[in-house]
């Protein structure tokens, strides 16, 4: 009889540790379906190829204009860090606390040179201070192409950034007045 209270007891500890899990999972699935995404890519004045995603409002109305963030990771992640595909663990609620921060707001989240699709030709661990410091074209590139989409308003522009990122993307956002 112990055994079976038990083991009772332990399958709803395990049912009711789900439940949070499971509405977590919804609200993420719904929250999905607020933004369409769009794989992207363009060029930095350098020729470098970077890689991105578009995630604009759904519900945007045709001719409406909404404001855009550029979202730059550390070196050490690539895109997804922010709202990304991989959201589980300990970064779910900050991603998803952010989304419902920008509310009606596009984003896009590129992998700056070195990182993530954007790799190719070197790996950011094999740059020199030199070569770090071109992210800042990266973030230009990313903050032009953005504010060229019909959906975004190019007077209300945005840069998160973090980590060693953070300094290219203030250096890019300092010498553009959007």
């Amino acid at each position: 009889m112990k055994k079976t209270k038990l083991l009772s007891v332990s399958l709803l500890c395990v049912l009711a540790a789900l439940l949070p899990v499971r509405a977590l999972a919804r609200g993420q699935a719904e929250s999905r379906k607020m933004f369409n995404e769009t794989e992207v890519s363009f060029a930095t004045e350098d020729r470098w190829t970077i890689y991105g995603t578009l995630s604009v409002p759904a519900a945007i109305k045709p001719g409406e204009k909404v404001p855009g963030v550029v979202l730059v990771h550390s070196p050490l992640h690539d895109r997804d860090i922010y709202l990304g595909r991989h959201l589980v663990g300990r970064d779910t609620q900050a991603k998803e606390t952010l989304r419902s921060a920008l509310g009606n707001t596009a984003t896009l989240r590129i992998d700056i040179r070195g990182r993530g699709k954007s790799a190719s030709p070197r790996e950011y661990s094999s740059f020199n201070e030199e070569q770090r410091a071109r992210v800042a074209l990266d973030v230009a590139a990313a903050i032009d192409f953005l504010s060229r989409q019909e959906q975004i308003d190019p007077r209300r522009m945005g840069v998160v950034a973090e980590g060693g990122s953070a300094e290219a993307a203030v250096v890019a956002a300092s010498r553009d007045s959007r």
